[in-house]
């Protein structure tokens, strides 16, 4: 049954999920669960927490299976959509709850935990250091285009824009990467931080 399933597109699978298969469910997560925490950590810079918003996610999308259409967009970018959105609300909630913490009490230290050390690991790539300096919608559509294979037409449909927007943001934004790393090198970033 699991290589039948493993046969099926992503589209297949969704409508299967629709009427409560949880062997597609499974398939489906198993497909994509690496790529979506990959994705939602160039966010949040934690694992763990982007472990949550995407399984948080795929709760999400076992309950509106049924509410996908094809005429939207594709099954991957509407995954790549829902993290999207489940890891933007989780950074807003983040920053309302720093904001407050800051205001109660800043005399507090904070240890640098295992996450932020991950970080500081991972920015010691030049290129995620460039990509981190974009705009956030520049950001997302090169993340979504370079590093989770999504094509124009997908990257469009998770972040609601036409193709030609599209096509559009993802040339500003490899025109706005490519000057950030020739602007400044990595080093002199690092030092000045």
């Amino acid at each position: 049954m699991e290589d039948k399933l493993a046969q099926l597109t992503d589209e297949q699978l969704i409508h299967k999920i629709a009427n409560c298969d949880q062997l597609a469910f499974s398939e489906l997560m198993s497909r994509y669960l690496s790529s979506l925490v990959k994705f939602s950590t160039r966010y949040t810079h934690s694992i763990p927490c982007s472990e949550d918003i995407v399984q948080e996610a795929f709760i999400r999308v076992w309950k509106l299976a049924c509410n996908w259409k094809s005429a939207k967009g594709s099954a991957k970018s509407w995954l790549f959509k829902i993290v999207y959105n489940a890891t933007m609300d989780y950074l807003r909630k983040q920053q309302l709850q720093r904001s407050h913490r800051e205001s109660l009490n800043n005399e507090f230290d904070v240890a640098q935990s295992p996450e932020k050390d991950l970080l500081v690991k991972e920015q010691s790539s030049q290129l995620h250091s460039a990509l981190f300096t974009l705009p956030e919608r520049q950001r997302t559509s090169l993340t979504l285009f370079l590093f989770n294979g999504l094509n124009g037409k997908e990257v469009a449909s998770v972040m609601g824009l036409t193709l030609e927007a599209s096509e559009s943001l993802l040339a500003r934004a490899r025109r706005n990467l490519k000057k950030k790393i020739k602007e400044e090198p990595f080093t002199k970033r690092v030092v000045n931080s």
